[in-house]
């Protein structure tokens, strides 16, 4: 697993989740909104930077640990999120 800096490209509200591209770009890496720690699904915007742990999930990328990053580049506190 690694941690990696990216930017939310996509986000399926309807459908609880959404696609981060990584810095920089590679494969489009997957994230379900039970894996943000300190924002809603709702509160994401397209282009918003965050970190994130880079798992494998059956032969595809797969974000957990996400976290939003503020205009420093930094995370705010975890507090888990929620569609």
């Amino acid at each position: 697993m690694v941690v990696v800096v990216g930017k939310i490209w996509k986000i399926m509200l309807e459908r609880g989740y959404g696609f981060i591209v990584t810095e920089p770009p590679r494969d489009d890496v997957f994230f379900h909104a039970s894996a943000l720690r300190n924002a809603r699904l709702a509160e994401l915007r397209e282009g918003d930077q965050v970190q994130f742990t880079m798992t494998s999930f059956k032969g595809r990328y797969r974000a957990v640990d996400v976290r939003k990053l503020d205009d420093k580049g930094e995370c705010d506190a975890d507090t888990v999120g929620d569609a």
